[in-house]
C-alpha cells in the first residue's frame, strides 16, 4: 500500500490531486512558475479534469520536491 492511500470502510481512497493554485501554494512560487513546471513535464501524471482544471497528483509533487531540494 502506498503512503497516499487511506483505507476507509474496506476501500482504498486516494487523496484528490492538487490544482495549479494549490501547487503554487505548496511550492511557494508564482502561478507563472507553477505553470512553467507543469508545461516542462515535471509532473508526468498531471491531467485536466472534466471541468477543465489541471490536477497534479501528490506523488508527482513529492517526487519533484525530493529531486530538486537536495
Amino acid at each position: 500500500m502506498t503512503p497516499y492511500r487511506r483505507h476507509v470502510r474496506g476501500r482504498h481512497i486516494m487523496p484528490r490531486p492538487l490544482t495549479l493554485d494549490q501547487l503554487r501554494q505548496r511550492l511557494d512560487c508564482s502561478l507563472v512558475e507553477a505553470h512553467a513546471l507543469l508545461e516542462g513535464l515535471r509532473f508526468p501524471h498531471a491531467f485536466v479534469d472534466c471541468e477543465g482544471v489541471w490536477r497534479i497528483p501528490l506523488p508527482d509533487i513529492d517526487a519533484y520536491v525530493r529531486t530538486n531540494n537536495t
